[in-house]
């Protein structure tokens, strides 16, 4: 589900949940244990890992957010659980002791595209990458820490915006919106995110 690899200088998160990296506990508890280990590969060795990438292997997904069908027919205890500690993922990514990149290839949808907020710097490659917080479109609030983070990026009448409409943004359009800070066309992306 996470992969975590050590590349020269940099560490690199992997998501590979088919079909669309769907967020259920077990992926958030996958992930919270690489960002254990690159920090503690930090504390061993100062210096040797300067960058965190963030990426998938699933085709045309970064992220799809959450495991709707999974949260629909679970107990009120496992909800709360995968809840609170989806959150406090994305707070220490926030707070991550290096730059963290998203480097997002496909959709990158509600609790995927929170996700990819929490990094320092988003790239985007293709033009099949699509952009959406649709929360609203399923009647489910905004915990009031992702508001502040997406205000945050693109700005307070920018935010509005976005989290009340629901709609889907080609890569121009979350480039224009802040949600993405660089779109890359296939043929130079790897180079690019490379020598970032």
């Amino acid at each position: 589900m996470i992969r975590l690899e050590f590349k020269k200088d940099f560490a690199r998160i992997t998501m590979d949940r088919p079909e669309v990296n769907a967020i259920d506990l077990k992926f958030v508890e996958e992930f919270q244990n690489a960002l254990d280990d690159i920090e503690n590969s930090i504390r061993k060795n100062s210096g040797l890992v300067r960058v965190l990438v963030i990426d998938s292997v699933v085709a045309g997904y970064f992220s799809f957010g959450f495991d709707l069908p999974t949260l629909a027919k679970s107990e009120y205890s496992y909800i709360y659980k995968m809840l609170s500690s989806y959150l406090e993922l994305i707070r220490r990514l926030v707070i991550f002791p290096l730059p963290v990149i998203a480097f997002i290839e496909g959709r990158c949808i509600a609790g995927g595209m929170v996700l990819a907020l929490a990094a320092d710097y988003r790239m985007s490659v293709g033009n099949k990458s699509r952009f959406m917080l649709n929360e609203v479109n399923l009647n489910i609030p905004f915990p009031r820490g992702v508001v502040e983070l997406v205000e945050g990026i693109c700005g307070r009448v920018k935010s509005r915006e976005l989290l009340s409409s629901g709609r889907s943004l080609r890569p121009e359009e979350a480039v224009n919106a802040g949600l993405i800070d660089e779109h890359l066309n296939p043929e130079n992306a790897k180079d690019r995110l490379e020598n970032r």
